[in-house]
């Protein structure tokens, strides 16, 4: 589905009105489901994880605030 979407125009690295990326909110249900090949995709497809929000925080600073150490390496790598 996502694929789906940005091949018809939308832009994975859109932001809400507080800066919040697709990647940020797809970060609950990754962390609960243990799915990472959303992210995969998200990589793929050009997701910039480094992008901040409008309080300064990225990705990987959401996820190391909760505690996710698995799910933070993970996002370390694919930085890479």
């Amino acid at each position: 589905m996502i694929k789906w979407l940005v091949e018809n125009g939308a832009d994975i690295n859109d932001r809400n009105y507080n800066g919040t990326t697709v990647s940020m909110y797809l970060k609950e249900f990754v962390a609960s489901s243990r799915n990472f090949d959303l992210l995969v995709e998200l990589s793929d497809l050009g997701a910039d994880f480094s992008l901040c929000d409008n309080h300064g925080l990225t990705l990987l600073d959401y996820v190391v605030m909760s505690g996710d150490d698995e799910l933070a390496n993970f996002i370390k790598r694919k930085k890479r």
